[in-house]
Protein backbone atom coordinates (compact mmCIF):
# COMPACT_ATOMS: atom_id res chain seq x y z
CA UNK A 1 0.00 0.00 0.00
CA UNK A 2 2.84 2.35 0.89
CA UNK A 3 4.52 1.65 -2.47
CA UNK A 4 1.32 2.49 -4.34
CA UNK A 5 0.97 5.73 -2.39
CA UNK A 6 4.52 6.81 -3.23
CA UNK A 7 4.01 5.88 -6.87
CA UNK A 8 0.82 7.87 -6.96
CA UNK A 9 2.52 10.90 -5.47
CA UNK A 10 5.37 10.72 -7.99
CA UNK A 11 2.87 10.44 -10.81
CA UNK A 12 1.01 13.52 -9.61
CA UNK A 13 4.26 15.46 -9.33
CA UNK A 14 5.21 14.50 -12.86
CA UNK A 15 1.81 15.55 -14.19
CA UNK A 16 2.16 18.85 -12.31
CA UNK A 17 5.54 19.50 -13.87
CA UNK A 18 4.21 18.70 -17.35
CA UNK A 19 1.19 20.97 -16.86
CA UNK A 20 3.39 23.72 -15.50
CA UNK A 21 5.75 23.53 -18.46
CA UNK A 22 2.81 23.54 -20.85
CA UNK A 23 1.35 26.59 -19.16
CA UNK A 24 4.69 28.34 -19.30
CA UNK A 25 4.99 27.64 -23.03
CA UNK A 26 1.52 29.09 -23.57
CA UNK A 27 2.03 32.27 -21.52
CA UNK A 28 5.67 33.05 -22.24
CA UNK A 29 5.70 34.06 -25.90
CA UNK A 30 9.41 35.03 -25.85
CA UNK A 31 11.90 32.37 -24.79
CA UNK A 32 15.13 34.18 -25.72
CA UNK A 33 16.63 37.63 -25.78
CA UNK A 34 15.91 39.73 -28.86
CA UNK A 35 17.76 42.95 -29.46
CA UNK A 36 19.91 44.64 -26.85
CA UNK A 37 21.41 47.96 -25.88
CA UNK A 38 21.41 50.70 -23.29
CA UNK A 39 20.39 54.33 -22.91
CA UNK A 40 23.91 55.56 -23.56
CA UNK A 41 24.80 53.31 -26.48
CA UNK A 42 21.37 53.08 -28.06
CA UNK A 43 18.66 50.45 -28.15
CA UNK A 44 18.81 47.83 -30.90
CA UNK A 45 15.15 47.19 -31.63
CA UNK A 46 14.54 43.80 -33.28
CA UNK A 47 11.59 45.01 -35.37
CA UNK A 48 10.26 48.33 -36.61
CA UNK A 49 6.79 48.04 -38.12
CA UNK A 50 4.88 50.50 -40.28
CA UNK A 51 1.23 50.06 -41.11
CA UNK A 52 -0.46 52.06 -43.83
CA UNK A 53 -4.08 53.00 -43.22
CA UNK A 54 -6.34 49.92 -43.44
CA UNK A 55 -3.30 47.77 -44.16
CA UNK A 56 -1.14 45.32 -42.23
CA UNK A 57 1.98 45.93 -40.18
CA UNK A 58 5.07 45.51 -42.36
CA UNK A 59 8.42 44.84 -40.73
CA UNK A 60 11.02 47.36 -41.89
CA UNK A 61 13.85 45.51 -40.17
CA UNK A 62 15.94 45.81 -37.03
CA UNK A 63 17.12 49.31 -36.16
CA UNK A 64 18.81 51.28 -33.40
CA UNK A 65 17.26 54.30 -31.72
CA UNK A 66 19.30 56.65 -29.52
CA UNK A 67 17.65 57.82 -26.29
CA UNK A 68 20.05 60.72 -25.60
CA UNK A 69 19.63 62.08 -29.13
CA UNK A 70 15.85 61.91 -28.82
CA UNK A 71 16.01 63.64 -25.44
CA UNK A 72 18.50 66.35 -26.45
CA UNK A 73 19.05 66.43 -30.24
CA UNK A 74 22.06 68.36 -31.52
CA UNK A 75 22.24 67.83 -35.31
CA UNK A 76 19.61 68.94 -37.81
CA UNK A 77 18.53 65.39 -38.59
CA UNK A 78 18.15 64.63 -34.87
CA UNK A 79 16.10 67.79 -34.36
CA UNK A 80 13.85 67.16 -37.35
CA UNK A 81 12.77 63.59 -36.72
CA UNK A 82 12.97 60.20 -35.05
CA UNK A 83 16.10 58.55 -36.46
CA UNK A 84 16.41 54.83 -37.21
CA UNK A 85 19.81 53.26 -37.89
CA UNK A 86 18.88 50.03 -39.67
CA UNK A 87 21.09 46.96 -39.53
CA UNK A 88 20.54 46.36 -43.24
CA UNK A 89 19.87 48.76 -46.10
CA UNK A 90 16.07 49.06 -46.45
CA UNK A 91 14.75 47.94 -49.86
CA UNK A 92 13.76 50.73 -52.22
CA UNK A 93 10.16 49.52 -52.06
CA UNK A 94 9.97 49.56 -48.24
CA UNK A 95 7.61 51.90 -46.41
CA UNK A 96 10.41 53.57 -44.46
CA UNK A 97 11.95 54.67 -47.76
CA UNK A 98 8.55 55.93 -48.87
CA UNK A 99 7.66 57.93 -45.75
CA UNK A 100 11.04 58.62 -44.18
CA UNK A 101 13.79 61.10 -44.96
CA UNK A 102 17.08 59.51 -45.96
CA UNK A 103 20.21 60.44 -44.02
CA UNK A 104 22.44 57.71 -45.43
CA UNK A 105 21.92 54.22 -46.90
CA UNK A 106 20.99 52.71 -43.53
CA UNK A 107 19.63 55.74 -41.67
CA UNK A 108 16.19 57.27 -42.12
CA UNK A 109 14.11 59.54 -39.95
CA UNK A 110 10.38 60.08 -39.71
CA UNK A 111 9.80 63.84 -39.28
CA UNK A 112 8.46 64.84 -35.89
CA UNK A 113 5.97 67.11 -37.67
CA UNK A 114 4.28 63.95 -39.01
CA UNK A 115 3.52 62.52 -35.56
CA UNK A 116 0.16 63.22 -33.99
CA UNK A 117 1.40 63.50 -30.41
CA UNK A 118 -0.28 60.24 -29.43
CA UNK A 119 2.65 57.86 -29.02
CA UNK A 120 1.79 55.19 -26.46
CA UNK A 121 4.06 52.88 -24.46
CA UNK A 122 2.96 49.30 -23.78
CA UNK A 123 4.58 46.72 -21.51
CA UNK A 124 2.77 43.37 -21.86
CA UNK A 125 3.66 40.28 -19.85
CA UNK A 126 6.47 38.21 -21.40
CA UNK A 127 6.41 39.99 -24.73
CA UNK A 128 7.99 43.01 -26.40
CA UNK A 129 7.63 46.41 -24.87
CA UNK A 130 6.35 48.64 -27.67
CA UNK A 131 6.07 52.26 -28.72
CA UNK A 132 3.13 52.91 -31.04
CA UNK A 133 2.13 56.17 -32.73
CA UNK A 134 0.10 57.39 -35.66
CA UNK A 135 1.53 59.84 -38.18
CA UNK A 136 0.40 61.73 -41.28
CA UNK A 137 2.64 62.45 -44.27
CA UNK A 138 2.69 65.44 -46.63
CA UNK A 139 0.23 63.83 -49.02
CA UNK A 140 -2.17 63.29 -46.07
CA UNK A 141 -1.64 59.51 -46.01
CA UNK A 142 -2.09 57.99 -42.55
CA UNK A 143 0.24 55.44 -41.00
CA UNK A 144 0.98 53.73 -37.69
CA UNK A 145 4.50 53.17 -36.39
CA UNK A 146 5.18 50.29 -34.02
CA UNK A 147 8.62 49.81 -32.47
CA UNK A 148 9.39 46.52 -30.74
CA UNK A 149 11.85 47.49 -28.04
CA UNK A 150 14.65 45.02 -27.15
CA UNK A 151 13.43 42.05 -25.11
CA UNK A 152 15.34 40.35 -22.32
CA UNK A 153 14.15 37.06 -20.85
CA UNK A 154 15.28 37.90 -17.33
CA UNK A 155 15.43 41.57 -16.40
CA UNK A 156 15.37 44.20 -19.15
CA UNK A 157 17.46 46.10 -21.65
CA UNK A 158 15.21 49.17 -21.50
CA UNK A 159 13.37 50.19 -18.35
CA UNK A 160 9.86 51.60 -18.07
CA UNK A 161 11.34 54.97 -17.13
CA UNK A 162 13.53 55.05 -20.25
CA UNK A 163 10.67 53.92 -22.46
CA UNK A 164 8.28 56.56 -21.16
CA UNK A 165 11.02 59.17 -21.47
CA UNK A 166 11.39 58.39 -25.19
CA UNK A 167 7.60 58.38 -25.59
CA UNK A 168 7.27 61.76 -23.87
CA UNK A 169 10.04 63.44 -25.87
CA UNK A 170 8.72 62.22 -29.21
CA UNK A 171 5.24 63.52 -28.41
CA UNK A 172 6.67 66.84 -27.26
CA UNK A 173 8.87 67.19 -30.35
CA UNK A 174 5.87 66.57 -32.59
CA UNK A 175 3.76 69.22 -30.88
CA UNK A 176 6.54 71.82 -31.01
CA UNK A 177 7.43 71.10 -34.64
CA UNK A 178 3.86 71.35 -35.86
CA UNK A 179 3.30 74.50 -33.83
CA UNK A 180 6.40 76.19 -35.26
CA UNK A 181 5.47 75.31 -38.83
CA UNK A 182 1.85 76.39 -38.49
CA UNK A 183 2.96 79.66 -36.89
CA UNK A 184 5.41 80.47 -39.68
CA UNK A 185 2.85 79.70 -42.36
CA UNK A 186 0.29 81.87 -40.59
CA UNK A 187 2.74 84.79 -40.39
CA UNK A 188 3.63 84.42 -44.06
CA UNK A 189 -0.05 84.28 -44.98
CA UNK A 190 -0.85 87.39 -42.95
CA UNK A 191 2.12 89.30 -44.31
CA UNK A 192 1.23 88.37 -47.86
CA UNK A 193 -1.71 90.76 -47.56
CA UNK A 194 0.60 93.49 -46.26
CA UNK A 195 3.06 92.74 -49.05
CA UNK A 196 0.40 93.09 -51.71
CA UNK A 197 -1.00 96.33 -50.29
CA UNK A 198 2.39 97.94 -49.64
CA UNK A 199 3.69 96.83 -53.00
CA UNK A 200 0.67 98.44 -54.65
CA UNK A 201 1.34 101.58 -52.66
CA UNK A 202 4.94 101.54 -53.78
CA UNK A 203 3.89 101.41 -57.41
CA UNK A 204 1.32 104.16 -56.90
CA UNK A 205 3.53 106.42 -54.77
CA UNK A 206 3.62 109.34 -57.21
CA UNK A 207 1.90 112.12 -55.21
CA UNK A 208 3.54 115.44 -56.10
CA UNK A 209 4.17 118.21 -53.62
CA UNK A 210 3.26 120.64 -56.42
CA UNK A 211 -0.28 119.26 -56.46
CA UNK A 212 -0.66 119.94 -52.76
CA UNK A 213 0.80 123.43 -53.19
CA UNK A 214 -1.75 124.15 -55.91
CA UNK A 215 -4.60 123.00 -53.69
CA UNK A 216 -3.24 125.05 -50.83
CA UNK A 217 -3.05 128.19 -53.02
CA UNK A 218 -6.64 127.67 -54.15
CA UNK A 219 -7.75 127.47 -50.54
CA UNK A 220 -5.84 130.64 -49.68
CA UNK A 221 -7.44 132.47 -52.60
CA UNK A 222 -10.84 131.33 -51.39
CA UNK A 223 -10.13 132.66 -47.93
CA UNK A 224 -8.98 135.98 -49.39
CA UNK A 225 -12.24 136.32 -51.29
CA UNK A 226 -14.29 135.44 -48.22
CA UNK A 227 -12.34 137.95 -46.17
CA UNK A 228 -13.05 140.65 -48.73
CA UNK A 229 -16.72 139.76 -48.64
CA UNK A 230 -16.64 139.90 -44.88
CA UNK A 231 -15.09 143.37 -44.92
CA UNK A 232 -17.67 144.59 -47.40
CA UNK A 233 -20.53 143.18 -45.38
CA UNK A 234 -19.12 144.72 -42.21
CA UNK A 235 -18.99 148.13 -43.84
CA UNK A 236 -22.50 147.67 -45.14
CA UNK A 237 -23.74 146.86 -41.62
CA UNK A 238 -22.08 149.97 -40.23
CA UNK A 239 -23.84 152.09 -42.79
CA UNK A 240 -27.15 150.37 -42.26
CA UNK A 241 -26.96 150.89 -38.53
CA UNK A 242 -27.00 154.64 -39.12
CA UNK A 243 -30.31 154.34 -40.84
CA UNK A 244 -31.52 151.36 -38.83
CA UNK A 245 -35.16 152.18 -38.75
CA UNK A 246 -35.37 153.03 -42.39
CA UNK A 247 -33.41 150.05 -43.66
CA UNK A 248 -34.23 147.34 -41.14
CA UNK A 249 -34.91 144.77 -43.83
CA UNK A 250 -31.58 145.36 -45.57
CA UNK A 251 -29.81 145.12 -42.21
CA UNK A 252 -31.30 141.70 -41.52
CA UNK A 253 -30.27 140.53 -44.96
CA UNK A 254 -26.74 141.83 -44.48
CA UNK A 255 -26.52 140.18 -41.05
CA UNK A 256 -27.40 136.86 -42.61
CA UNK A 257 -24.67 137.42 -45.18
CA UNK A 258 -22.21 138.21 -42.38
CA UNK A 259 -23.12 135.03 -40.51
CA UNK A 260 -22.73 132.99 -43.66
CA UNK A 261 -19.40 134.62 -44.38
CA UNK A 262 -18.13 133.88 -40.87
CA UNK A 263 -19.17 130.23 -41.16
CA UNK A 264 -17.47 129.98 -44.53
CA UNK A 265 -14.26 131.41 -43.12
CA UNK A 266 -14.36 128.91 -40.25
CA UNK A 267 -14.98 125.97 -42.58
CA UNK A 268 -12.26 127.02 -44.98
CA UNK A 269 -9.77 127.53 -42.17
CA UNK A 270 -10.46 123.99 -40.90
CA UNK A 271 -9.98 122.64 -44.39
CA UNK A 272 -6.74 124.57 -44.71
CA UNK A 273 -5.51 123.08 -41.42
CA UNK A 274 -6.27 119.56 -42.63
CA UNK A 275 -4.38 120.22 -45.82
CA UNK A 276 -1.39 121.43 -43.83
CA UNK A 277 -1.48 118.25 -41.74
CA UNK A 278 -1.69 116.17 -44.87
CA UNK A 279 1.23 118.02 -46.32
CA UNK A 280 3.32 117.30 -43.23
CA UNK A 281 2.61 113.56 -43.52
CA UNK A 282 3.23 113.28 -47.24
CA UNK A 283 6.84 113.09 -48.41
CA UNK A 284 8.16 116.27 -49.95
CA UNK A 285 8.79 114.61 -53.30
CA UNK A 286 7.96 111.48 -55.29
CA UNK A 287 11.42 110.18 -54.41
CA UNK A 288 10.66 110.51 -50.68
CA UNK A 289 7.29 108.81 -51.16
CA UNK A 290 8.97 105.90 -52.89
CA UNK A 291 11.56 105.74 -50.13
CA UNK A 292 8.92 105.57 -47.39
CA UNK A 293 6.93 102.88 -49.21
CA UNK A 294 10.09 100.92 -49.95
CA UNK A 295 11.08 101.00 -46.26
CA UNK A 296 7.68 99.56 -45.30
CA UNK A 297 7.94 96.93 -48.01
CA UNK A 298 11.43 95.96 -46.86
CA UNK A 299 10.07 95.47 -43.33
CA UNK A 300 7.34 93.15 -44.57
CA UNK A 301 9.71 91.24 -46.85
CA UNK A 302 12.27 90.77 -44.05
CA UNK A 303 9.67 89.23 -41.74
CA UNK A 304 8.34 87.02 -44.53
CA UNK A 305 11.83 85.84 -45.50
CA UNK A 306 12.64 85.03 -41.88
CA UNK A 307 9.66 82.71 -41.67
CA UNK A 308 10.38 81.13 -45.05
CA UNK A 309 13.91 80.40 -43.81
CA UNK A 310 12.45 78.90 -40.65
CA UNK A 311 10.21 76.64 -42.72
CA UNK A 312 13.17 75.51 -44.80
CA UNK A 313 14.92 74.36 -41.63
CA UNK A 314 11.84 72.68 -40.15
CA UNK A 315 10.84 71.04 -43.44
CA UNK A 316 14.16 70.62 -45.22
CA UNK A 317 12.70 68.30 -47.86
CA UNK A 318 10.46 71.06 -49.25
CA UNK A 319 12.92 73.90 -49.79
CA UNK A 320 12.09 74.05 -53.51
CA UNK A 321 8.37 74.34 -52.75
CA UNK A 322 8.95 77.22 -50.35
CA UNK A 323 11.10 78.98 -52.94
CA UNK A 324 8.27 78.62 -55.46
CA UNK A 325 5.81 79.99 -52.91
CA UNK A 326 8.01 83.02 -52.25
CA UNK A 327 8.48 83.61 -55.97
CA UNK A 328 4.71 83.36 -56.45
CA UNK A 329 4.18 85.98 -53.75
CA UNK A 330 6.65 88.35 -55.37
CA UNK A 331 4.98 87.86 -58.75
CA UNK A 332 1.45 88.21 -57.37
CA UNK A 333 0.69 84.60 -58.33
CA UNK A 334 -1.72 83.53 -55.58
CA UNK A 335 -1.94 79.92 -56.77
CA UNK A 336 1.82 79.36 -56.80
CA UNK A 337 2.13 81.12 -53.44
CA UNK A 338 -0.47 78.90 -51.74
CA UNK A 339 0.56 75.64 -53.41
CA UNK A 340 4.15 76.06 -52.23
CA UNK A 341 2.95 76.26 -48.63
CA UNK A 342 0.32 73.52 -48.86
CA UNK A 343 2.75 70.89 -50.15
CA UNK A 344 4.07 70.15 -46.65
CA UNK A 345 2.36 68.92 -43.50
CA UNK A 346 0.94 70.55 -41.44
CA UNK A 347 -0.61 73.24 -43.62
Amino acid sequence: MKFITIKTILSLLFIGIVLSNTAMRKTKTRSKDEGNGSWTNGFNCPQVFIQQENGQYVNQGAAKIMGPKIEAPTTNTEKLGLNFQFEAVPPATSLIVKVGTKVDDKTYYIPYRYFQGDMAYNNPVRDFKTLISSFVTDNKSKYILKINLPYKTFGWFISDEESTKIQSHINNHSIVAKGNISSSKLIIGSNSENFISVNALLKAASTKKADLDAALLAQKNSIAKLSADLTANTQQITTLRETYRQKQLNLQTAAKKLQAANEAVSTTASSLNNIELQRQNVPASPADALKAAKAKLDEVVALTNTNYDHLKKEVSTHVADFDKSKAGLAAGDQTAFENGLKSSYPN
